[in-house]
């Protein structure tokens, strides 16, 4: 017997982490030290994918400078976010080897859910 039925909204399986990617950009001239401009304002300086705890690494060095965050790619069942999240990635000592920053005082960062339609049908034999 089968029973179609409508459903709105993400599947029981659904990931909200999953696909959802971040850009880190550049919010000013980043300079090397003898003055060159290695990072333009306003160019992309790494891509953060967000990991199942909702948290997201940028792997490798960056130099310190004011850059922003802001969402790029997230899951159909959400829309974009066109927020940009400013930060600061500052020396903090020299015993200090990897170095942690919170986006948006590390309060989360909203996001609306869209309504999605979803055809289900529930067949059984």
């Amino acid at each position: 017997m089968c029973s179609p039925f409508s459903a709105y909204g993400a599947p029981e399986d659904f990931n909200g982490f999953s696909d959802i990617v971040f850009g880190l950009f550049a919010n000013e001239d980043v300079k090397a030290a003898d003055g060159k401009t290695v990072i333009a304002k306003g160019s992309l300086a790494s891509l953060i994918y967000v990991d199942n705890s909702g948290k997201g690494i940028v792997s490798g060095e960056l130099p310190f400078a004011k850059y922003y965050v802001q969402e790029l790619k997230t899951s159909n069942f959400y829309q974009m976010n066109d927020t940009k999240y400013p930060i600061n990635v500052e020396y903090k000592g020299q015993d200090i080897a990897v170095s942690s920053v919170k986006i948006n005082n590390g309060g989360v960062i909203p996001n609306e859910l869209k309504l999605v339609h979803q055809s289900v049908n529930t067949c059984t034999d």
